[in-house]
């Protein structure tokens, strides 16, 4: 027998598809599609997904995602439902619980792989200093740069050109 396909929340659109309708978050319908689900997943953006399962024992929503053999949870209070606003704000704490479980060197790897598209873009014959002052500006606007974004964005170049085996040219 198939396995059941999770449904999927899309929290841009805070929406989910069933069938042929769209159930809008936080409406009498979700409220009601929530009475018969056990778990569902949240489209957040490339690699942001995360999964909420009822966890029927406790009473409660418990959010987790898994990046880099790395899991992490966060949990609704007991009588707590998953809105639009707290599926949000679970998002964000995976993050948090996530970036203080990684490992500097495992950031770096997740970040070269999210921009591994645009890594041919940023290297090449375009000097480093241009590509860190470029990511700098992307990292923080302008008006607020740092020697924290400076460092993000080298850490960034670094990464991309661990990712192209470009080499280091100062």
């Amino acid at each position: 027998m198939a396995k059941a396909k999770t449904p999927v929340v899309s929290l841009a659109q805070k929406s989910i598809r069933v069938g042929t309708a769209l159930i809008e978050l936080d409406s009498p319908a979700w409220q009601a599609w929530l009475l018969h689900r056990q778990a569902f997943a949240v489209a957040v953006g490339p690699g942001q997904d995360f999964s909420v399962r009822w966890l029927a024992a406790r009473g409660i929503w418990a959010a987790y995602r898994t990046v880099g053999g790395v899991q992490v949870f966060t949990y609704l209070r007991r009588g707590e439902e998953p809105t639009a606003e707290r599926l949000a704000t679970m998002n964000a704490d995976l993050w948090g619980r996530m970036r203080a479980q990684l490992s500097d060197d495992a950031v770096d790897a997740l970040i070269a792989a999210a921009l591994a598209p645009l890594a041919p873009l940023f290297l090449g014959s375009v000097r480093p200093e241009t590509v860190v002052e470029s990511l700098t500006g992307s990292v923080c606007p302008p008006a607020q740069e740092n020697s924290q974004a400076r460092n993000i964005a080298i850490r960034i170049f670094a990464a991309l050109q661990r990712l192209t085996e470009a080499p280091v040219e100062h």
